[in-house]
């Protein structure tokens, strides 16, 4: 069962700001390579939205997983009808 990811709409200008900031460090095929890491592990949500680790001690429902090696992803969960 595939769930739906929707995100915030500053994901996109983290992204875009995480490829210049490491493209103008360790160039922009780093940067594009980093950022499909990032996307994949974002688009697995759909399929393994239990994953990571909780921090309800940040934020009540906050999960963070790793991703391209240095980066976080953090996220929650909305409850939908299928939770219940």
């Amino acid at each position: 069962m595939a769930y739906e990811v929707s995100r915030h709409p500053l994901v996109r200008d983290d992204l875009f700001n995480i490829t210049i900031l490491i493209g103008e460090y360790a160039g922009y095929a780093i940067a594009e390579s980093k950022i499909e890491q990032i996307e994949k592990k974002l688009n697995s949500l759909t399929d393994f939205p239990y994953i990571g680790t909780t921090r309800d001690d940040i934020y009540p429902g906050l999960r963070a997983i790793p991703a391209a090696e240095k980066a976080v992803i953090c996220f929650t969960r909305q409850r939908t009808d299928r939770d219940r």
